[in-house]
């Protein structure tokens, strides 16, 4: 069986991944409107950066969430306390 941790780190790949192909196709369409002069497919590269962009925040947040996530499991198997930084993500989690 998969752990919860496992499959946010799948998730994150999936992210990754689909986020390196907008970004290898930015760079092929900046390529092409570069040599052919193309005004439009400018415009569709600067399209595409905000996708890019919002993908990179969603990323970054997701990963933050996996690491809070680990942590605190690892703690309380240890019996540590961490009970600020716990109530603080519960709260960041319930705020979303």
């Amino acid at each position: 069986m998969r752990t919860r941790f496992q499959q946010g780190l799948d998730d994150l790949r999936q992210r990754l991944l689909r986020m390196g192909g907008l970004a290898e196709q930015a760079v092929d369409r900046a390529r092409q409107a570069y040599v052919e002069r193309d005004l439009t497919r400018c415009q569709m590269v600067l399209e595409g950066e905000s996708l890019i962009n919002t993908a990179e925040r969603e990323i970054d947040e997701a990963a933050n969430h996996l690491s809070i996530h680990r942590i605190l499991q690892r703690e309380r198997a240890r019996g540590g306390l961490l009970v600020n930084v716990d109530m603080q993500f519960a709260h960041h989690r319930g705020t979303r």
